[in-house]
């Protein structure tokens, strides 16, 4: 049970910084059926959205949105803690960052502990005293997901987008935008027109066992040091449905490298 919570976790951390790859064996793995907003014929969708839209344009207010371009660029290091409990087992993540793009997240059940590491060029996931290098496209995904100013060098880094329609977010109307990889890995992203905010994200991940589909909702955006965040972090696997609440966010600490070495 534990090893399967475990992965369903690993799956959920995507929404703020990671795609990592899950490559321990014999874990209990869920298949997940791609969310069927997928799969909808959206053509139509494309009459609604207004003169001027575009992908970059949701983006930029998107970043507005957050709180701007400048104060996203004065976060050197930020720490994360959210917590959940998933069949009476609690789970605590801590995550932290630190720019350009440096990661470690702890992932802790109690007697159960689970460190996923990048260093800015190699990924590892610890667990059960096993280290597992993380390769491929998931690598790809890992670094532009511990980039901390990502959103404001999508150009220099690479990534593209498309405006993919108007696609429909729990009853509300929401920008469908494509954000293509360089390796052309394509993540899916919902803005809210109204706020400029994030609601939700589709992401695959691959892994021996198989792709994976995830879907994760975000809300209860809070203002920290002039930069909005999402305090409610609610992602859908398989037929279960995992619920994060963050307690704390710390940014400009000053977190220190060895913090992210890979040993």
């Amino acid at each position: 049970m534990k090893r399967k919570i475990i992965l369903l976790v690993i799956l959920f951390f995507s929404w703020l910084t990671f795609a990592a790859n899950p490559t321990i064996e014999n874990y209990n793995t869920i298949k997940i059926e791609r969310d069927s907003v997928e799969n909808k014929n959206v053509d139509s969708s494309y009459a609604k959205i207004p003169k001027g839209i575009t992908a970059e344009k949701v983006i930029d207010n998107y970043i507005n949105a957050l709180g701007g371009k400048e104060n996203l660029r004065k976060v050197i290091d930020r720490t994360t803690i959210m917590t959940s409990n998933i069949n009476g087992h609690k789970i605590t993540m801590t995550i932290y960052q630190k720019a350009p793009d440096k990661m470690q997240q702890i992932i802790d059940l109690g007697a159960f502990k689970q460190n996923i590491f990048f260093d800015g060029s190699k990924g590892v996931m610890e667990v059960e005293g096993k280290k597992l290098e993380v390769n491929g496209s998931e690598l790809e995904k890992l670094k532009y997901e511990s980039t901390l100013d990502l959103l404001t060098n999508l150009d220099s880094i690479g990534i593209k987008l498309k405006l993919d329609g108007i696609d429909t977010v729990k009853g509300k109307d929401a920008y469908k935008i494509e954000m293509i990889l360089p390796s052309g890995t394509k993540w899916i992203q919902y803005y809210n027109p109204q706020t400029g905010l994030k609601v939700k994200e589709s992401k695959d991940i691959t892994a021996p066992q198989g792709t994976y589909a995830q879907v994760t909702y975000l809300s209860d955006y809070r203002e920290v040091d002039g930069v909005k965040y999402p305090f409610s972090i609610k992602q859908e696997v398989g037929q279960q449905n995992i619920e994060f609440t963050v307690s704390t966010i710390q940014v400009n600490t000053g977190l220190t490298d060895n913090l992210f070495e890979i040993k």
